[in-house]
């Protein structure tokens, strides 16, 4: 309960910091499909994900879809893959995508990904730590993340709290929370919802 406690005074001073934003704060609406397949808890197996990565964005909609090698261990995995970011009039633009998990690490989860698109030269970096618990049936994890998105002539980065909440569901099913403080541009507050199946 404290820990709760805790979360819940983490995401009401976000929401004290968005309304005193000089700059208007984005709302991004995340949703991602994650699929692993390996015949053995640990080893190399097949991984892919399909992302929309803001489907309140306005302009044409696009989505990335890679798939490729995943490498399981039992404190986490670690994703090699390429594909494309394909928009409504069938635009593509070739990715690189390279996602790593570690867990039970001093009771720290951590994320770490990089995109890398061809044809926009663009270089996306993700990265979070959470600690998860459980409140009941649901497994809760605050914590902070950060993103940076580089390109010729332009680099812009920034950090904030996260909260994650996986549901007790057959099929794993999660949400984040997230506020982040940006260098360039207006801040934002991202719900991201993540199925794996």
């Amino acid at each position: 309960m404290k820990k709760f406690f805790a979360v819940s005074v983490i995401l009401f001073h976000a929401s004290l910091l968005q309304a005193q934003a000089p700059t208007p704060t984005d709302y991004q609406f995340r949703l991602q499909f994650h699929r692993q397949q390996a015949k053995e808890k640990e080893g190399l197996g097949f991984a892919g994900w399909v992302v929309v990565p803001d489907a309140t964005a306005v302009g044409p909609f696009r989505a990335l879809f890679v798939g490729g090698v995943v490498l399981k261990q039992h404190n986490g995995w670690a994703e090699f893959m390429v594909g494309s970011y394909v928009n409504e009039q069938g635009a593509t633009d070739p990715t690189v995508n390279i996602r790593a998990v570690v867990k039970n690490l001093r009771h720290l989860a951590l994320y770490a990904e990089g995109v890398y698109a061809f044809r926009a030269r663009q270089t996306s970096i993700f990265v979070n730590a959470t600690v998860p618990f459980k409140v009941g049936k649901f497994k809760v994890a605050p914590g902070l993340e950060s993103d940076t998105i580089i390109r010729s002539g332009f680099q812009s980065s920034g950090w904030g709290p996260r909260i994650v909440v996986t549901l007790p569901t057959a099929t794993s099913i999660v949400v984040a929370n997230s506020y982040q403080f940006r260098t360039i541009g207006s801040d934002f507050l991202r719900t991201t919802l993540v199925i794996t199946f």
